[in-house]
């Protein structure tokens, strides 16, 4: 059991039924099926996407960069500090997922309660939205576990444990579900400034994690 918080911080992101996306989908389905190719123009990107999660990352954080969006194909016009920024978000977006998975079991942190999520709203136009949950409304489920050393002592939850509201399957399915967008985008940016610097290395760290389900349930 873990008991001690890792330094990252949390957040929740709700997708309500993409849930089922895990079983529908692997990473070399997604890999497959996930093209981007540049337009003639110096800051034109053509894509096609077809997992809903990744469409609904690009339709909200590029809301007035979408030139064409019809079906799977969009054409947007977005500058490379953008696109950096874009980048940039969908790496925090990583980072705090893997946190997740590594904390869902986490039933006491440094302050001695149960592990918090720090909930976070993809919004229009390259923005973030974080907020922090508050004990009031924080969402823990319970198991029965009196003998466990976080259980409650008294009250009507006495010998119950509380632990984060945390679905690890969802949050594994989001995960490469960000990381391949993430490493698509990196990989086209590249090949349009070669110079541009990024990291791109960090895809195979990210990608090594889930593959060896050091993050997973």
């Amino acid at each position: 059991m873990n008991s001690s918080q890792r330094s990252f911080t949390s957040i929740s992101f709700s997708v309500g039924d993409f849930i089922i996306m895990r079983y529908r989908y692997t990473f070399l389905i997604i890999s497959s099926l996930l093209f981007f190719s540049c337009g003639s123009d110096k800051d034109i990107y053509e894509f096609i996407l077809v997992s809903p999660i990744q469409k609904g990352i690009i339709e909200h954080q590029c809301k007035d960069y979408i030139i064409v969006s019809k079906s799977n194909f969009y054409k947007i016009d977005l500058s490379k500090e953008n696109f950096l920024k874009l980048l940039r978000n969908l790496n925090l977006l990583i980072e705090l997922t893997m946190d997740k998975l590594n904390n869902y079991n986490t039933t006491r942190t440094a302050n001695g309660e149960p592990y918090k999520e720090t909930r976070v709203i993809i919004c229009d136009n390259l923005n973030l939205e974080m907020k922090e949950e508050s004990e009031e409304n924080s969402m823990y489920h319970y198991v029965y576990k009196p003998s466990h050393p976080d259980a409650i002592n008294a009250g009507a939850l006495k010998g119950y444990v509380a632990y984060p509201d945390i679905n690890p399957e969802l949050e594994s399915t989001l995960l490469v579900e960000y990381i391949t967008l993430y490493k698509m985008l990196i990989d086209k940016l590249i090949k349009k400034y070669p110079d541009i610097g990024c990291n791109i290395e960090i895809y195979d760290y990210y990608m090594e994690k889930y593959i060896n389900k050091e993050y997973l349930y």
